[in-house]
């Protein structure tokens, strides 16, 4: 399977992919605890995808890209980058240098990674770039990822793209109209 790490976690209900960023707001003293152990020691975390529909135990490997405070209030804002997916094999409520939680976890290796789409709408495109630039859902990533038939994956992908640009249309086209009550 591979090499087991340990790792400070924060579980949440987002499951991000491969280079896809997200910008999060930390308000619990514990997480905040966190985000100073990571920057004096410059190291990744792990967000566990705390979703009821996550049965594969799969989370994203983050870093920290900006850190800040959040005007008025205890808050910090923090973006990060997923570097890799893991899949988490233990999880623990307190890690040992802390009081947030931690967890033993192995590299997620999806089936069609390094699928680069050779024709159509999807030409020259992987699925995690198709994937962020659709906006897909954290339950239609872990349907995406649990995926093991690239046949489905790939219909799955272009389902979703035609909707999306379905969508985009309808906003295209109505984007200029006024409406009077």
């Amino acid at each position: 399977m591979g090499v087991t790490q340990y790792i400070s976690l924060i579980p949440l209900p987002v499951c991000l992919l491969p280079n896809e960023r997200k910008v999060l707001t930390v308000d619990e003293n514990r997480y905040q605890d966190l985000i100073d152990s990571l920057l004096l020691n410059e190291e990744a975390f792990g967000i566990p995808c705390n979703n009821i529909s996550n049965t594969h135990n799969i989370g994203s490997l983050v870093t920290l890209e900006k850190v800040s405070s959040i005007l008025g209030t205890n808050e910090i804002s923090i973006q990060v980058q997923c570097t890799q997916l893991f899949k988490l094999t233990k999880f623990f409520y307190r890690h040992s240098a802390g009081r947030w939680p931690g967890g033993e976890i192995q590299e997620f290796n999806w089936s069609f990674q390094d699928l680069i789409f050779t024709k159509g709408p999807l030409a020259g495109k992987s699925p995690f770039e198709i994937a962020d630039r659709i906006n897909l859902s954290a339950e239609d990533k872990l349907t995406l990822l649990k995926t093991n038939n690239l046949k489905k994956a790939v219909a799955f992908l272009e389902s979703r793209n035609k909707y999306f640009d379905f969508i985009l249309d309808q906003e295209l086209a109505v984007r200029d109209n006024i409406y009077l009550n």
